[in-house]
């Protein structure tokens, strides 16, 4: 939206200037060129307040960024979102250590020794 008051204000700023330029219409081109250089002052005073009110960026390191200006709802959201993808990590690892065992258990009941590779002789006349 400030960007859309910057360009408007140059726009309104620069027709004044065209105006100043023909003699008919040169006593507009002062309220014209003064009406431009309040909007792009008042663009830049809205731009600051949304910057600093807006979503932006507290903190940023290499493996994380803290936002300043989200809802707290967003907050609380995410929090619930991360604390579920936790709970589902872990049964994830606990389902899979417990087929490991339950294989390992198998195994076990079976009795059946595990193969074991034999280093293969290398003849030295060979090389």
């Amino acid at each position: 939206m400030s960007w859309v008051l910057v360009l408007g204000s140059l726009g309104v700023f620069f027709t004044g200037s065209f105006l100043s330029l023909s003699r008919d219409n040169e006593s507009l081109s002062g309220p014209f060129m003064l009406a431009g250089l309040g909007m792009f002052v008042l663009s830049l005073i809205l731009y600051a307040v949304i910057m600093r009110l807006g979503i932006h960026p507290k903190r940023i390191t290499d493996l994380d960024i803290t936002l300043g200006g989200v809802h707290q709802n967003f907050v609380d959201a995410l929090e619930q979102e991360r604390e579920q993808e936790e709970e589902e990590s872990a049964r994830e690892e606990e389902r899979r250590r417990d087929e490991r065992d339950r294989r390992r258990r198998e195994r076990d009941e079976r009795d059946e020794p595990r193969p074991i590779r034999r280093a293969k002789r290398v003849n030295p006349d060979d090389e």
